[in-house]
């Protein structure tokens, strides 16, 4: 539930956004920021969180599509290009490259003259996101890792709304979905929410749904009253009754994992691909016998139906950024980035801090395809598992 520290002001607005280059970003960027919306939320595109440059042969046909493509520090700078990182929150969900992005980042504070202590937002870690999210965070680390600084025992958590509730059919039916979602959300004490497009289910939000979708936030938070209080939903047998069957559910799925030896060992045994295709089998069933309604796809079905338009990918992005990271590594001074990913190597083999030889790198505009970044993402999976990859 929500935390002690009641301020009685809503959470942070940070609308997940990112598509294109950096500049397509930015503009979208700054016209969300222009509809009142106090914090960012950045998407990567599946190159950028796989760690491969945009002109890697597995990056073709991904650049820029799921969202935003970000090779080095000068992708970072533009995708900042107008906007003071000391006035906004940022959300970034990068995962196994969190390290690398957020030296980036920590970086252009550097270049924009903002202090590090006076940066605001997140970075969203795969590694503990189950701990996190899941009621988990508390006993995993203090009891099983030992951690003995409590700032670290509290419960912080961001929020999405449902991406797979959705619906292709009368998608502004999702206006409504997502409203009910992010409320929950709130309820439940959530530090910062994204609420999802109504049009999410075909492409990328267009402005008008991004629009929507901020407006969604800023209504719950002005016109309910609902920061008012610190748990409106605190004491409810239910409610407390569902919490609790959600935590003890976790630690079941936690218990099942390690018993398999750990979340590797768990994926190569096909653990958790069962689970999720017998949940899909079992909600796909209760579609088809009626015993579940979505309004719009298997009931209250329109015949009519208009198209809507929706956000398309100009597909010559991709060219246009490998022409930008060819520019960059031509003006880049290529021994300092040989040295510092060279001394990138040897710290995480000496088991030393990254983050020092990170920023080193990050100013030599290193780009996310150096050997060491690959050597740099084998050790976290191994950070994260204990163990290597064959």
């Amino acid at each position: 539930m929500a935390g002690k520290n009641h301020s009685g002001r809503p959470w942070t607005i940070r609308q997940f956004s990112g598509f294109g280059t950096a500049t397509d970003t930015n503009q979208r960027f700054k016209y969300i920021l222009a509809q009142g919306q106090p914090g960012l939320s950045v998407a990567f595109d599946v190159p950028t969180l796989m760690g491969y440059d945009s002109d890697h042969s597995l990056s073709e046909g991904e650049v820029g599509v799921c969202g935003v493509a970000v090779d080095s520090l000068e992708d970072m700078e533009q995708l900042f290009e107008g906007i003071s990182l000391n006035t906004i929150s940022t959300s970034m969900t990068i995962n196994a490259l969190a390290a690398v992005i957020f030296a980036m980042y920590l970086v252009l504070a550097e270049k924009q003259g903002i202090a590090w202590d006076s940066l605001r937002g997140t970075i969203q870690n795969d590694i503990l996101k189950e701990y996190i999210a899941q009621k988990e965070w508390i006993c995993p680390l203090r009891e099983q890792y030992g951690a003995t600084n409590e700032r670290s025992w509290i419960l912080r958590f961001h929020t999405q709304t449902a991406g797979c509730s959705l619906t292709a059919q009368q998608p502004e039916n999702n206006i409504v979905r997502t409203t009910i979602e992010a409320l929950a959300g709130v309820l439940g004490g959530t530090q910062s929410l994204h609420t999802n497009a109504l049009d999410e289910a075909y492409a990328l939000p267009s402005e008008q749904a991004a629009k929507i979708a901020v407006r969604t936030q800023q209504i719950i938070a002005h016109e309910t009253g609902i920061t008012n209080t610190v748990d409106p939903l605190g004491g409810p047998y239910y409610i407390e009754s569902l919490t609790d069957r959600l935590e003890s559910g976790a630690e079941a799925y936690f218990e099942q994992i390690h018993a398999y030896g750990g979340m590797v060992e768990a994926i190569e045994a096909g653990y958790p691909q069962r689970e999720i295709m017998t949940a899909e089998a079992r909600y796909q069933e209760a579609l088809e016998n009626g015993q579940k309604i979505i309004v719009g796809v298997n009931d209250y079905v329109d015949p009519n139906e208009p198209d809507i338009e929706t956000l398309h990918i100009d597909p010559r992005i991709e060219t246009r950024q490998k022409i930008r990271l060819q520019s960059i590594r031509s003006r880049r001074n290529s021994r300092e980035v040989i040295r510092t990913l060279d001394h990138l190597k040897k710290t995480i083999q000496a088991g030393r801090n990254i983050m020092p030889p990170l920023l080193e790198a990050v100013k030599a505009y290193a780009t996310l395809e150096g050997r060491s970044w690959l050597y740099y993402r084998k050790c976290t999976f191994y950070m994260m598992n204990q163990r290597y990859f064959s």
